[in-house]
């Protein structure tokens, strides 16, 4: 296993079933979004999981891919002024635990050869 193959697996995971799946916001000002009008004071739901399954950002959506050259970003925790603040932290607890946890129990998959 390389150092690298934790980090990988861990946002490829997040990418696919991130632990936010819904947030809600309300509107601050009237606007029209895809023909719909929303005003302000409505509510709305934004699902993330849609994001992060955008077929232009990832070609191979039902494959759990660890060795793409350069993962694109998802919005697992959330984005901008909203992203969540303990994100680096379970993203280093995750690193750390993986390893662990795989080295404990049968193969379930391979890492990525380097």
């Amino acid at each position: 296993m390389t150092d690298e193959s934790p980090a990988r697996t861990v946002e490829e995971v997040l990418r696919r079933e991130g632990p936010i799946k819904v947030l809600t916001r309300r509107v601050t000002e009237d606007h029209e979004r895809h023909g719909q009008s929303i005003r302000a004071g409505e509510r709305v739901l934004l699902i993330l999981h849609p994001a992060n399954h955008d077929p232009s950002m990832f070609p191979a959506l039902d494959v759990l891919d660890v060795a793409w050259p350069d993962q694109p970003a998802h919005v697992g925790f959330g984005h901008g002024a909203h992203f969540c603040i303990g994100a680096q932290l379970a993203r280093s607890q995750a690193r750390v635990a993986l390893p662990r946890v795989l080295s404990t129990s049968s193969p379930i998959c391979d890492w990525p050869a380097q």
